[in-house]
């Protein structure tokens, strides 16, 4: 017996006749039951998943910069800002 239904099936079958408050509270229900990621503990995952990314490479601050301004340059039409 196959026991799967769909919501439609569902709010069709069995909710479609609930009383307003009965709704209420089933939303209320619902929407304490849905499952999300943390996103500020998300956010700190990436941060410091970032925020190595040149620690090993043995470069002071001004070294990365200008590896960064040399990078960054296309032929010699383009004038980067210091920064």
């Amino acid at each position: 017996m196959d026991t799967t239904w769909s919501a439609d099936e569902i709010f069709n079958d069995k909710l479609a006749n609930l009383g307003n408050e009965a709704k209420r509270r089933l939303i209320e229900l619902l929407a304490a039951s849905l499952t999300f990621s943390d996103s500020k503990q998300d956010d700190d995952r990436l941060f410091e998943e970032i925020c190595g990314s040149w620690a090993d490479d043995g470069l002071t601050a001004e070294e990365e910069i200008k590896e960064l301004q040399t990078a960054r340059r296309q032929d010699t039409t383009r004038n980067i800002i210091n920064l």
